[in-house]
């Protein structure tokens, strides 16, 4: 499945019933605006599915860039995250 978050190609892969990836190319996001977009579809799908989003690099899960918790509403970004 493709989705289009206001100009940001995001895929999504079913790869458990327990976990939902989605991947972007981050030459997507050159713009403030694509910044929040795609924080809004992070909001967006953690509230619906009442579980943490978390943006990691490709092939790092254990290194988060930006996570929103459902349940504190909260969205931060990670300052040094790893590299």
């Amino acid at each position: 499945m493709k989705i289009d978050a206001s100009g940001i190609l995001i895929n999504c892969h079913f790869f458990s019933k327990e976990e939902i990836e989605f991947d972007i190319d981050p030459k997507d996001v050159t713009e403030q605006s694509d910044l929040d977009a795609l924080c809004e579809f992070m909001r967006m799908v953690g509230k619906v599915v009442g579980k943490p989003t978390i943006l990691t690099p490709e092939n790092f899960q254990d290194k988060p860039i930006i996570l929103f918790n459902p349940e504190t509403n909260e969205l931060n970004f990670v300052e040094n995250f790893g590299w």
